[in-house]
């Protein structure tokens, strides 16, 4: 898990795990996954402290909420945040 969790702080796809007989093989890919400016804005700002609702997000931003639950929609889809809670209490973290 610790792997899986390092190479989502540094923006990098998810690391592949096969299993051969009596082998483990891990594939770390150096590629960083391509973020949009605006993607990007909204990683760097999660990665940089606790967790963070999309209004909190929003506000430092500059941006609608709207627009920020869209952006984080897409940075949970790429497996790079982790949604936590439900309803107005849902945090987003690394």
């Amino acid at each position: 898990m610790r792997i899986k969790e390092a190479c989502r702080k540094s923006a990098l796809p998810e690391p592949k795990f096969e299993e051969t007989g009596n082998f483990f093989k891990a594939t770390i890919f150096r590629s960083r996954l391509t973020l949009t400016p605006e993607l990007d804005v909204v990683f760097e700002l999660i990665k940089q402290g606790p967790p963070l609702g999309s209004r909190e997000i929003a506000k430092k931003l500059n941006i609608h909420q709207n627009t920020a639950l869209k952006r984080l929609k897409l940075l949970e889809e790429k497996g790079l945040i982790f949604k936590q809670g439900s309803g107005p209490r849902v945090r987003y973290t690394i």
